[in-house]
């Protein structure tokens, strides 16, 4: 199975049906360019489009895989899937690898951080008189960081999570809509009223 060949078979079957990416896209409800993504050969369907994608394309699943009108179907079809089934899941550890890259970047972002505020802050003291002052206004100075974050942090993580499915131009399920529109309203009331909403008065 081979994913330019794939790529070109839906290209050629979308553009005799006189469909566009968008418009395919819609009848599998993912993006436009998830499609353009499959027709470039830079990655294979979810395995479980195949059989939506080859309906919408009036093509078998088999003639799907192998990016080809065929005749008679051959007898190898198992082995094809199969094929398909281990490149679809090759495809899901490799995402999964990705958001553990930035996971794994993340927490090393806040070690280090930690490292460069602990060390600073060692400097800090070291040549104070008052070591009881200084401490309080270095556990001041977390304890503000830490209301920063809290205020802004958590509420700006909210919106970039909740925004971008309402901005893409395909449909989405009704429960999504209304949980991404909930964590928008959300984080902005949290951006405006600073928790006051949530019965926090820390503001």
């Amino acid at each position: 199975m081979d994913k330019i060949q794939m790529g070109t078979f839906i290209r050629e079957q979308r553009a005799v049906l006189g469909l566009t990416q968008q418009q395919l896209a819609e009848q599998l409800h993912v993006t436009n360019k998830a499609v353009s993504r499959w027709e470039t050969g830079n990655a294979y369907p979810d395995i479980a489009l195949l059989d939506d994608l080859a309906a919408a394309l009036s093509v078998s699943v088999e003639e799907l895989c192998r990016g080809e009108r065929m005749v008679l179907p051959s007898v190898d079809t198992n082995a094809l899937l199969s094929d398909v089934i281990c490149e679809a899941r090759q495809q899901k550890k490799d995402r999964a690898a990705k958001w553990l890259r930035i996971l794994c970047l993340s927490i090393f972002t806040v070690i280090l951080l930690a490292f460069l505020f602990f060390t600073g802050a060692f400097y800090f003291i070291q040549n104070e008189v008052n070591l009881d002052e200084a401490l309080f206004t270095l556990a001041l100075g977390a304890f503000a960081i830490g209301l920063m974050l809290f205020r802004y942090g958590i509420p700006s993580l909210l919106l970039a999570i909740a925004l971008p499915p309402l901005l893409r131009k395909r449909p989405r399920r009704l429960a999504e809509t209304i949980v991404c529109i909930l964590l928008s309203l959300l984080s902005v009331l949290w951006l405006i009223y600073g928790g006051r909403f949530l019965w926090l008065q820390l503001f």
